[in-house]
């Protein structure tokens, strides 16, 4: 919902540094993150 939306826009920037991280260890960040945000989202409610 809308705070979901406010927490993710908050560390926006947190979440890049992140995918950057995880796609140096060969991994693939970005799905990764959103598959976290699914998940969160799923429960969340």
């Amino acid at each position: 919902g809308e705070e979901l939306q406010r927490w993710d826009e908050k560390i926006a920037f947190m979440n890049d540094a992140w995918i950057e991280k995880a796609n140096a260890a060969g991994l693939d960040g970005a799905a990764l993150l959103e598959d976290l945000k699914a998940t969160v989202a799923k429960y969340a409610n």
